[in-house]
């Protein structure tokens, strides 16, 4: 009889003390409605440190409710729930947690507490809360029966730092005197990628007529004129593109009038990127224009040889480009089984080219300009050495 009293007595006082507001509807309502504050112990959301050191900060959460059976003016307005330590030894932060309004159900409020001294110490919690139907007043407690034991931080042990280990003592070495070079000369490079062959006609040296030494008491010196050259009749000399096998070609997609996408390859020293809006469009089944805008550095000469697979234009037509819708004065092309090769120079800065394959204009593959340019060459050559003569003939000189 004796255990079973002891037994009953500790676990009463272990056990949390149950407590819960008054109902203040009653006073009105007697039992019809109810309402009342209530911190919830032995709730699973309630969470209670039993140790903790000096120093160190947990949590501690616990539930409040507010329970009632009332349709309206059920709910509570500024409610307090403020922690507490009974020796001092325990500080929280904040220690009064404040909720602006709270309706029927259940809140958890959570503080942080941290040790201050060692030695054993007791919450307390304290709610309170108004509803505003007739300014009524509600409050709990709650008192965990269990106490916290502050403990105190343990002294870390002193360790002995690592002996520094002897690095040998760095040798200064004087430094190295760089020895300049000479920056290397770039070596100038033809605008063309693939191998031109420029085939202008052969100058021709014409020499003036032996001259006559005349005795004289008082000679004078007939100075011999010096070797008249002819000059090149073309200022910019044919240049014929021939495939370079050790270049490799650029890859340029057209788009077409369907936006299918057609594969060009570019030779000479034009790169994809100054290339932009590249089209195909196939305007008949007898002719077809490849677009593009073409940007290079002002100043400088561009060349560039693409290629062409017979199987996206007209096979009967032949290639002729324009720049800014003006025929290009230096072109040409060239062509096998498979492909056209098509050719061109232009003076670098923003151009629209346009190389136009149509049977109504066209322009001889390059052999055959080769030839016409060599025709003119030699009809101006003639004319030079003609008109040379014809002044040598009515010169003061000859008639002496």
């Amino acid at each position: 009889m004796l255990i079973v009293t002891i037994t009953v007595a500790i676990a009463l006082l272990a056990a949390p003390a149950v407590s819960i507001s008054t109902n203040q509807c009653s006073s009105c309502h007697g039992t019809t409605y109810s309402q009342q504050l209530d911190i919830l112990e032995g709730n699973s959301q309630n969470q209670i440190p039993t140790a903790i050191q000096v120093g160190q900060t947990q949590t501690v959460t616990v539930a409040v409710a507010n329970i009632n059976n009332a349709k309206a003016n059920n709910q509570f307005s500024s409610l307090s729930v403020t922690l507490s330590s009974q020796n001092g030894r325990i500080s929280a932060s904040p220690s009064t947690v404040t909720i602006a309004n709270l309706a029927t159900g259940t809140t958890v409020v959570s503080w942080q507490i941290t040790g201050v001294s060692v030695g054993s110490d007791v919450i307390q919690i304290s709610a309170s809360a108004t509803n505003k139907h007739y300014n009524l007043a509600f409050s709990d407690t709650y008192s965990p029966s269990i106490p916290i034991t502050v403990a105190s931080t343990p002294t870390p042990l002193p360790t002995t730092p690592p002996a520094p280990s002897t690095l040998p003592t760095p040798i200064p070495t004087a430094p190295t005197t760089p020895i300049p070079t000479q920056p290397p000369n770039p070596i100038p490079t033809s605008p063309v990628n693939p191998t031109p062959t420029p085939t202008p006609p052969t100058p021709t040296t014409t020499l003036s007529p032996t001259p006559t030494t005349t005795s004289d008491p008082n000679p004078t010196s007939t100075t011999n004129p010096s070797p008249i050259t002819t000059p090149n009749p073309s200022a910019n000399p044919t240049i014929t593109p021939t495939p370079n096998p050790n270049a490799a070609p650029i890859l340029v997609q057209a788009t077409t009038n369907t936006g299918a996408k057609v594969d060009l390859y570019l030779n000479g020293n034009i790169t994809a990127q100054q290339l932009s809006t590249v089209t195909l469009n196939t305007q008949t089944a007898t002719s077809a224009a490849i677009s593009f805008t073409l940007t290079g550095q002002t100043g400088n000469v561009g060349f560039g040889n693409m290629t062409i697979n017979k199987n996206s234009v007209p096979t009967s037509a032949a290639p002729i480009i324009y720049i800014d819708n003006q025929i290009a004065q230096n072109q040409g092309y060239t062509q096998d089984a498979n492909n056209y090769y098509v050719w061109w120079t232009n003076h670098f800065s923003t151009n629209n080219v346009s190389i136009v394959f149509s049977e109504s204009t066209q322009i001889p593959e390059t052999p055959t300009l080769i030839v016409l340019i060599a025709l003119m060459a030699v009809v101006f050559l003639t004319l030079t050495v003609l008109t040379i003569k014809n002044i040598k003939k009515h010169s003061p000189l000859s008639s002496q």
